[in-house]
């Protein structure tokens, strides 16, 4: 019952804060508030790490949907094969209107280890008792992006391949979405109903 109200909880949070028409992410005016996160834990890390992961690529979809309902397709190929055996033998999809359950693994993959490396802060700073307030997005997301370009060595040499701070504003926003859609759902999941 706890688990259920808990996800419903930040389901309406999400679902009011995280509009990407403000062209920004407002979680309750985290910017402007210091959350100290409890240690006690409603789901395992792996469980934390897929449901962000699912959060981060909803975010993602929200920028490209329709007022159908639909998103702007984005056609991709996948090299999963159990995906692909699973799809008559096919390997194109549209990741914009998939669920995040329902992708290949090859099309998890970023939003999973942004996803760990956000809970691998969140984790850390909730039993350090650390505010989770706007400097510690800001370092946060510095972090974040760093981990990106080790694992993106495509950006080598473009515009994002410069530190954090350096960043255009819509460039760190990103990285922002992904350390507050982080704190939310560790918020969420520790206070006691």
């Amino acid at each position: 019952m706890i688990k259920k109200l808990s996800f419903m909880l930040l389901s309406a949070t999400l679902l009011f804060s995280c509009t990407q028409q403000q062209n920004s992410l407002e979680l309750q005016d985290l910017s402007q508030q210091s959350v100290t996160a409890s240690a006690t834990k409603k789901m395992s890390k792996d469980q934390f790490v897929n449901e962000l992961a699912s959060k981060l690529h909803d975010n993602w979809r929200d920028a490209r949907k329709k007022p159908d309902g639909t998103y702007e397709p984005r056609p991709k190929e996948t090299k999963d094969e159990k995906w692909i055996k699973a799809h008559n033998n096919s390997n194109k999809l549209d990741i914009a209107n998939t669920n995040y359950s329902d992708l290949p693994e090859d099309w998890k993959k970023e939003n999973r280890d942004s996803a760990l490396v956000a809970s691998n802060i969140v984790y850390k700073a909730g039993s350090n008792k650390t505010k989770m307030d706007s400097k510690f997005i800001e370092e946060s997301s510095a972090s974040i992006h760093s981990e990106w370009l080790k694992r993106n060595t495509y950006a080598k040499g473009t515009a994002v391949d410069v530190a954090y701070s350096k960043l255009p504003e819509v460039e760190k926003e990103k990285d922002r979405i992904i350390i507050k859609l982080a704190i939310a759902l560790y918020t969420v999941m520790t206070v006691e109903i």
